[in-house]
């Protein structure tokens, strides 16, 4: 069994990575039963890149989560997600497509820090949420 694997971007870029990292994804674990190489239809080059490096960055720490507590691996990752507000949201969503949930949990960290001096008029705007009164309720 090879060492890497390919995953290709929604954008047809394609990326070799390491098979043990990329595993800590459920869902490329159980493509790969199947697949030689994996699409990902809805996840961008850039953000595969990110999500690719997070994995890499936790490959010894395999599928368990540990009790939550900010030490220095923590810190790490909290600076693994500073980017621009557009491809933090990519990374969070594609964090959920392939269901990491270590990265789930730091991002959801990260998103709370980002919006707790916000208004939920801010907030909706921020993830993307319309915020109109209809009366058709």
């Amino acid at each position: 069994m090879s060492e890497t694997i390919t995953l290709i971007s929604s954008d047809g870029i394609n990326f070799n990575a390491n098979r043990n990292a990329m595993c800590l994804s459920p869902v490329i674990k159980e493509l790969l039963k199947t697949q030689s190489e994996i699409h990902l239809r809805t996840i961008d080059a850039e953000t595969l890149q990110a999500i690719i490096h997070w994995c890499e960055n936790h490959i010894n720490d395999g599928i368990e989560l540990p009790p939550w507590q900010m030490d220095a691996n923590r810190l790490i990752d909290m600076d693994l997600l500073i980017m621009p507000e557009e491809k933090f949201k990519k990374v969070i969503n594609a964090a959920y497509i392939l269901n990491l949930e270590r990265l789930i949990i730091t991002a959801d960290i990260r998103l709370a820090n980002l919006v707790k001096d916000m208004n939920s008029g801010e907030i909706l705007s921020f993830i993307g949420i319309e915020n109109e009164i209809s009366t058709d309720l």
